[in-house]
């Protein structure tokens, strides 16, 4: 389950973003082949060897994505325009410099090899400055510190349904004040 949101000083997204990217490639496992006859096989022995072959035949397997994997495009069409969105809102409400912060996924456009990207050009045209952000670093992102106050209290909760588990997401997200936010804003180094 991918989980998108915004933070900022002032403001925090309302509502989470809960995504799976449909285009992300799944692999079925493989069947094993149905045997043929041989040659010098008799019948009996042939039907044997197909009830072998069925009884080996693994129960049909409901195939799930990894979820690991989101596609630029699919960035952009969900998720970038939010944070656009609410970078323009903040220019209103405040004319410092608005800074987008987003780790280093490849579907962000800040690799080296998507240097003139869609999301690049995006970010471009509507005049959105992203930190460049070190590898491996989350502590340098604030949405970062939201999830870490979110975890604990989501592994004290129990839930049966995909459903169920993205209503508490979104429970112990309207739970997180502003206060907590800037604390945990203030502590990053």
């Amino acid at each position: 389950l991918h989980v998108a949101a915004w933070v900022n000083w002032h403001k925090k997204t309302e509502k989470l973003e809960f995504y799976n990217n449909e285009e992300e490639h799944t692999e079925r496992p493989r069947r094993l082949v149905k045997p043929r006859s041989r040659k010098y096989e008799t019948k009996e022995e042939f039907n044997a060897r197909i009830r072998k072959w069925e009884a080996l035949l693994p129960h049909e397997q409901v195939v799930k994505p990894k979820g690991n994997g989101m596609t630029q495009k699919y960035y952009i069409e969900r998720l970038l325009l939010v944070y656009v969105k609410a970078v323009q809102k903040a220019r209103l409400r405040d004319s410092k410099p608005w800074i987008l912060q987003e780790d280093n996924d490849p579907s962000h456009g800040n690799g080296p090899r998507s240097l003139y990207g869609l999301a690049v050009k995006l970010k471009d045209n509507n005049w959105i400055d992203c930190l460049t952000h070190p590898p491996q670093s989350p502590d340098l992102n604030p949405i970062e510190a939201c999830w870490n106050i979110i975890k604990p209290r989501i592994r004290k909760r129990t839930w049966r349904t995909l459903e169920e588990l993205k209503a508490i997401l979104q429970e112990e997200w309207d739970k997180i004040t502003m206060e907590e936010i800037r604390a945990r804003i203030t502590e990053m180094p």
